[in-house]
C-alpha cells in the first residue's frame, strides 16, 4: 500500500507541475501579446482576450491580501495531498484527476501571487459579462466540479 501511495503522490506532483507550467506559459504568452492594451476578439461580443492584473480573488474580492491567499493555498494543498492518499470516494482515478486539476490550477495562481503580488487573467466571456479569468481558474473549477460530482455519486461501498 505504501508503494501505491508513493506512486499516487508522485503522479499528483507531476500533474500539478505540468498544469501549473501550462498555466504559466499561457500567462507569459498572453501578457506579451496583450499587456500594451491590445484586446483580441476571436468571437466578438462572446469571447475576448484582454490583460487584467487581479490583486483579489474571485470577482475581485479581498484586494491585496496576498498573505491570506498564500496561507489558504498551503492549507488547500495539504488537504489535497491528504486526499490523494486517503480518497473519500471509490473512483480513485477520477478523484486523482480532480486533485491534479485543482492542485495545478491553485499552484499556477500561487506562483503569480508570489512573483507579482497579483494573478494574470486574460480570458473574458463578454456574452454573460463574466469576470476575466485564466487557465488556472479553469483547472480549479473543473477539478472542484469533478470532486463534487464524485462525492455526490459515490455509492458508499468499501474503498481500496
Amino acid at each position: 500500500m505504501k508503494k501505491r501511495a508513493a506512486i499516487q503522490q508522485l503522479a499528483l506532483l507531476a500533474g500539478t507541475v505540468l498544469l501549473a507550467g501550462l498555466d504559466q506559459i499561457s500567462k507569459k504568452v498572453m501578457t506579451g501579446i496583450l499587456r500594451d492594451g491590445t484586446v483580441l476578439r476571436p468571437l466578438p461580443g462572446i469571447l475576448e482576450l484582454e490583460y487584467v492584473e487581479n490583486r483579489g480573488m474571485a470577482f475581485g474580492l479581498m484586494q491585496g491580501k496576498r498573505g491570506w491567499f498564500l496561507l489558504f493555498y498551503g492549507i488547500a494543498m495539504a488537504l489535497i495531498w491528504y486526499s490523494a492518499v486517503r480518497p473519500p470516494v471509490k473512483k480513485h482515478k477520477l478523484w486523482s484527476l480532480a486533485l491534479v486539476l485543482t492542485a495545478g490550477g491553485a499552484t499556477g495562481n500561487a506562483i503569480d501571487r508570489l512573483l507579482h503580488s497579483y494573478v494574470t487573467d486574460f480570458i473574458s466571456f463578454k456574452l454573460i459579462d463574466f469576470p476575466v479569468f485564466n487557465l488556472a481558474d479553469c483547472f480549479v473549477v473543473c477539478g472542484c466540479a469533478l470532486m463534487c460530482l464524485l462525492l455526490l455519486t459515490d455509492s458508499g461501498e468499501e474503498r481500496d
